[in-house]
């Protein structure tokens, strides 16, 4: 028979003694049988054990107990009696030792203070002043001059820590808890019963509690308290656990199971903190409505009118309840959800002698009680209650247990008094303080010869007893243990620092308390400590600070700073510091944070700062600095920001900071830094680079591409900017100002995803801008100034916002202000950039009349030499017709001359023969190509197309190839055929299937082309549908190189639309038509070439298609876009990674789709997309690839977008996807990817 088990939670108490402590644990029912109790191999104790309730019901015990740290389980004793658990747990011997030696030492520090209070009663006060004075003294043994410090440093250094060893060997270090915190925080803060916190310390108190996690108290999640889900039968029993209780506050930690209820009770007098550390629980509050008004008036003198403050569910981690004594909720009750724990400070705590007893209520409805049961004006008061006085002893449980969490250090029982007490530590701290200010006077200020006993609190009886009272003092310290917070010698230093600033302002209160750990932070001193050493050092003095008097040292300075060996930032500016920086500073090796600015500082920068291994920031600006930037700063492998600005450094920056991979702000404006800047592109993380006012150039920088800032202005940068500008997706402020830039404005810039400022005034910038030009909406500021452009300004620049500002003086924009420039300004200064002559040269009128002579007969001789050389020419081409059938014409693209080419000179000449790693343009003979298909055997055939056959052949040198084979059906006009060879030629780009050669076939009658043959590039990698959509056997593209597919014939068709004039349009794209090579570059292998255009004319402008354009006017007059239609399909396969036949109803049904999928959440979005894609793709850049996708579909031709902006998208899609891809845990290992069972292709056929 199965078993039901219902969890036991048992009370226990802890029950101390001085040879063993005992645990008292109750287990009503249990019998000695039916518990179990072992030790942990923590060392703690667990409880086991399950008896039965009736029936198939259990009771199971299960409970973990920590063992107090004094206390071993070994030799431990277990007794049961009276369903009472008791376990004996035997003291460690040598816990017990010392523990009586302490008590022994105690006992003589007693004797001996009231010895001290009999007959000295007042040199007590001289405790600390005499601590202070024996370590300053042995402190001072070893204290060089200041002109002899660096020969001594070595022995002063180990005479202090010899003097910190034999005055703290018995000092117990202690770390400050979250707790101990909050009960120092406690302390100053509730003043004792009748007063209420001030706003600031409520503040300061909520906030440290906000902070507090179950750890801080010793509690833990994992606790079997804490996993129940039900509660036990019966009235669920509440523990809790006292942390401290004192006359003005009291802290203590409630645990209440599931569906435990604390009634209503108040807390009279008294501001209560209450924060939920575990579980979920309900609360309900009230506040008494007082006095009772007339419209509530009281129906018994035993209910009271309350007024609802809170009635919520709270779930930890929740913020803090603030209760006050009249307002907040001051009367409240818990019901717990599940299992709970609440930490609860209250001040003052209860207390029936000061009438701060508690008292419990029950509420009844408003209505019930008013007006005899019937509500007024028809509404029930939901705001208001009544409360009932209750008596809940008989049925509210609470037992109480130890508190095992983190010990409070301070609190001590007094002994000799009735009651227990707490003794502030922090009155030992001040008369520390007092002490110091004594030291100070007499030996920080040696001019200052007499004592002011009455400034210090010190009587004349106590300065003329020294030597009396000292003996017995001396005793006294060798016994009491160290209780500052920050070593003497670390005050010393601070002391010494204020000295050699030469007392400024900022530090005055140092002249008065140093107790400098508990300084508040504010904007000109702060002083971070952390286990009584100092951490961060910030002291900000006036901008306009003159220099330190002349005998200020920077190498005593920083002796004086390697006193604290543990500081990590230091801050030190607008001090009026001076002088060289010392390469000392490396001796401070803790250093992570180095501000150093609005000094006076010169000279080079060490060279030993490289040592600073920890240095993350080093902030040099306003200062003196000069020379080279050291080469070993790139060797610091922390360094994250770096800022030199407005010094007077010189030379190139150094090549070593391309190694700087950490570095995020590099910021160097104001200098004379000069040369060319080494390569930053594989800095990562560099987000500022601020070159601003230097003389570097001419090269725009090499970046990486997650830039936010980018300041170039005043430089010597020259040259057009770079494209990779274009891809800087994340910079939001960029300013080449003032610089010597030339050729076409990229208009791009002003439509980044997240440009906020850009300048480029003071260049010499060209180009046209349109009225229709796009911007980024958060464009804020722009500034056009003084360049060379033309047009018009572009709409989204022109806004009467006063948070947007647009500049464009000095331009040739069409505009009605009278700023701009003739047109025909702009047009001259573009041809000699840059150069603008500020007077003209007067020529005589002869020296015109030779210069006009001599020029007209150099042209006169060139004009005559063309005649010629063309004459000639065409003489012998004339016979090139008269050959037999099986002659071939064998013309090189560098045959013709330009006059026969008047197209040619479109040709983008950016691109080369060689550069793309394909042989250059050749004809090829009839006899080459029949050898290399085997006499264009079937076995080499390849397929047909609307262009003719296509064959595969491998040539001589063995490199493969695709022939295309011709047909013409007409003669054509023997010039225009030699010019459209001359075009194909030319088009050869990384995105197509390059042309290698040509050959001809002539009619035997009458010597025309009868067949054309084209040599193009064999691409052995697939389509790029068989490596999507029909799928090489199991494997297929990821999305990131899908995009880079997609970015490919993006590419190759902005080359055919504007590689030419007129370009090639209509090219018939189709995903099948797109090759991929080895290395997965996309390459379109069918376009409209020229020597077709006439021949396949009235086919083209014929006959509808899914691109929209139906007309043959209207197909002419936005040529352009039907590739943008056809690549929109393509796109679409892409996307889905199902194939897609060319129909207008199939891409309408998926064009719809597609919009329903973008206006969709994630997930259903991911239902569109090929499953293989899903999880390696970022939603982000598969939304703008889908969006721009829908736009290329658009059925008015007008609609569809341009090239660029498809090229534009798709290359921020694949940023996108590459920053996603870095950060993200996808298992894409390769650019092939496992594939899924391949979807049915729509089989709608056109």
């Amino acid at each position: 028979m199965d078993k039901s088990y219902e969890e036991f939670y048992p009370s226990f108490e802890w029950v101390r003694g001085d040879a063993a402590d005992t645990l008292r644990v109750r287990l009503p029912g249990f019998e000695r049988h039916q518990i179990n109790v072992q030790a942990d191999k923590a060392g703690g104790l667990r409880i086991t054990g399950e008896r039965p309730l009736g029936g198939r019901r259990w009771f199971i015990l299960s409970q973990d107990f920590a063992v107090p740290e004094d206390c071993s389980v070994e030799g431990m004793q277990v007794k049961f009696e009276e369903e009472t658990l008791w376990v004996t747990l035997p003291k460690l011997r040598a816990k017990k030792g010392k523990e009586s030696l302490l008590n022994m030492a105690v006992a003589v520090l007693v004797l001996l203070g009231l010895a001290l209070l009999t007959f000295c009663p007042e040199s007590v006060k001289l405790v600390p002043w005499a601590v202070s004075r024996r370590a300053f003294g042995a402190w001072m043994k070893v204290e060089a001059s200041d002109g002899e410090e660096e020969k001594r440093s070595g022995t002063k250094r180990n005479g202090e820590r010899l003097v910190r060893g034999r005055r703290c060997r018995r000092r117990n270090r202690w770390r400050v808890t979250a707790i101990q915190r909050l009960f120092l925080a406690c302390k100053s803060v509730f003043k004792g019963p009748g007063t209420v916190p001030e706003s600031a310390d409520v503040e300061m108190l909520h906030f440290l509690l906000d902070k507090m996690r179950p750890e801080d108290v010793g509690l833990s999640t994992d606790l079997l308290f804490f996993k129940s889900k039900s509660s036990s039968r019966g009235t669920p029993r509440i523990t809790f656990a006292t942390i401290c209780k004192c006359d003005n506050f009291s802290m203590c930690i409630f645990f209440l199971p599931p569906k435990a209820v604390i009634p209503l009770h108040d807390h009279p007098g008294m501001t209560v903190f209450s924060k939920l550390l575990v579980g979920s629980m309900h609360i309900k509050s009230y506040d008494w409505l007082d006095p009772v008004t007339s419209s509530f008036s009281t129906p018994s003198a035993k209910l009271r009118l309350a007024k609802l403050v809170l009635d919520s569910e709270f779930t930890a981690p929740c913020n803090t309840s603030i209760l006050y004594p009249t307002a907040g909720g001051n009367i409240h009750t818990f019901t717990a959800i599940t299992p709970c724990a609440v930490l609860d400070v209250l001040g003052p705590p209860y207390s029936k002698e000061d009438d701060h007893d508690i008292t419990y209520y029950q509420d009844h409805p408003y209505r019930k009680y008013s007006d005899g049961d019937t509500d007024q004006g028809g509404v029930e008061d939901h705001c208001h209650g009544w409360l009932e006085e209750i008596d809940v002893s008989r049925y509210l449980k609470m037992d109480g247990v130890a508190y095992l969490g983190p010990q409070l250090k301070n609190v001590v029982e007094d002994t000799v008094g009735s009651s227990s007490a707490v003794v502030r530590w922090g009155a030992l701290r001040q008369q520390h303080t007092v002490a110091l200010r004594l030291m100070k006077n007499l030996l920080v200020r040696p001019e200052q010869k007499s004592i002011q006993a009455d400034k210090f609190l010190l009587p004349k009886m106590a300065v003329g007893s020294y030597s009396s009272c000292l003996l017995i003092l001396s005793m006294i310290l060798i016994l009491t243990p160290c209780a500052y917070q920050l070593q003497p010698a670390e005050v010393l230093s601070l002391l010494r620092i204020n000295r050699l600033l030469n007392y400024p302002a900022v530090l005055s209160r140092w002249n008065v308390d140093t107790d400098f750990c508990s300084y508040e932070a504010n904007p000109y001193v702060t002083i971070i400590c952390y286990e009584e050493s100092i951490t961060q050092l910030h002291i900000t003095g006036n901008k306009s600070a003159p220099p330190l008097p002349r005998s200020f040292s920077m190498t005593l300075l920083f002796a004086t700073l390697y006193r604290l060996p543990n500081l990590k930032v230091l801050s030190l500016t607008s001090l009026g510091l001076w002088g060289p920086l010392t390469g000392k500073i490396s001796r401070l090796s803790s250093l992570e944070i180095v501000n150093m600015s609005t000094n006076y500082l010169y000279g080079a920068i060490p060279k030993q700062v490289s040592r600073l291994t920890n240095l993350q920031t080093l902030i040099l600006d306003h200062n003196m600095f000069s020379g080279r930037v050291p080469d070993l700063l790139g060797e610091l492998p922390c360094l994250s920001v770096l800022s030199l600005k407005n010094n007077s450094l010189s030379g190139p920056l150094p090549d070593s900071f391309s190694s700087l991979k950490p570095l995020r702000v590099l910021v160097l404006s104001s200098n004379s830094l000069s040369g060319e800047l080494p390569d930053l592109s594989s800095l990562s993380n560099l987000q500022v680079l601020d070159l601003e006012n230097n003389y570097f150039g001419p090269r725009f920088p090499s970046l990486g591409r997650k830039v936010v800032t980018l300041v170039l202005r005043k430089n010597r940068f020259s040259g057009g900017l770079p494209a990779e500008v274009n891809s800087y997706y994340l910079l939001e402020h960029l300013d080449i100002s003032f610089n010597r830039y030339t050729g076409p404005f990229p208009a791009s810039l002003l439509s980044l995803p997240s440009i906020h400022y850009l300048s480029i005034s003071g260049n010499r910038f060209t180009g046209m801008l349109l009225q229709s030009m796009s911007c980024n909406g958060e464009l804020e500021y722009v500034d056009l100034s003084s360049n060379l452009l033309t047009g018009n300004l572009p709409t989204c620049l022109i806004s009467d916002s006063k948070n947007k500002v647009a500049l464009y003086s000095a331009n040739c924009f069409v505009t009605k202000d009278h700023s701009q420039h003739p047109l025909s300004f702009c047009q001259n200064q573009a041809l000699a950039v840059g150069i603008i002559p500020h007077k003209e040269n007067k020529v005589s009128g002869a020296k015109a009349t030779l210069m006009i002579g001599i020029m007209g007969g150099i042209f006169g001789s060139i004009f005559l030499g063309m005649i010629i050389f063309f004459s000639l020419k065409k003489a012998t081409m004339k016979p090139a017709l008269n050959k037999s059938q099986r002659s071939l014409a064998e013309h090189a693209s560098v045959g013709y001359s330009s006059q026969l080419l008047p197209d040619a000179s479109y040709i983008l000449q950016t691109m080369k023969l060689g550069e793309l790693g394909v042989p250059p343009y050749r004809s090829f003979s009839l006899e080459e190509l029949e050898a290399a298909t085997n006499n264009f055997d079937t076995s080499s055939f390849m397929g047909e197309g609307s262009h003719g056959q296509m064959y595969r052949g491998k040539l001589q040198d063995g490199s493969l190839v695709a022939i295309r084979c011709l047909k013409l059906k007409k003669a054509p006009n023997s010039q225009n055929f030699r010019r459209h060879i001359e075009l194909i030629s030319k088009l050869r780009h990384h995105h197509l299937v390059s042309a290698l050669g040509h050959g001809f076939e002539y009619y035997l009658d009458d010597s025309s082309v009868s067949r054309l043959f084209i040599v193009f590039e064999f691409v052995s990698n697939g389509t790029l549908r068989s490596n999507i959509s029909e799928g090489v056997p199991g494997e297929t593209l990821t999305w990131t190189h899908r995009i880079s597919a997609a970015i490919g014939v993006v590419k190759g068709i902005q080359f055919l639309h504007g590689g030419m004039v007129p370009g090639l349009f209509a090219n018939d794209l189709k995903i099948t038509n797109v090759l991929l090579d080895e290395h997965l570059v996309a390459k379109i292998s069918s376009y409209n070439l020229p020597i077709l255009a006439e021949d396949m004319k009235c086919e083209m402008m014929v006959g509808s298609s899914s691109s929209g354009l139906r007309e043959p006017n209207e197909r002419t007059k936005y040529m352009d876009k039907i590739d943008i239609h056809d690549l929109g399909v393509i796109l679409l396969e892409i996307i889905t990674g199902r194939p897609i036949i060319c129909n207008s109803e199939v891409v309408n049904i998926m064009k719809n789709q597609l919009q329903e999928s973008i206006a969709a959440d994630g997930i259903a979005r991911m239902s569109f997309v090929d499953p293989v894609i899903i999880n390696a793709c970022c939603d982000e850049s598969l939304k703008t690839v889908m969006e721009i996708c829908l736009r290329c579909l658009s059925k008015e031709p007008t609609q569809r977008p341009s090239i660029e902006d498809v090229l534009w998208n798709l290359q921020f899609a694949a940023q996108v996807q590459e920053s996603w891809g870095r950060y993200s845990h996808s298992s894409e290992e390769s650019p092939l990817s496992p594939s899924l069972p391949p979807q049915s292709p729509i089989a709608l056929s056109c």
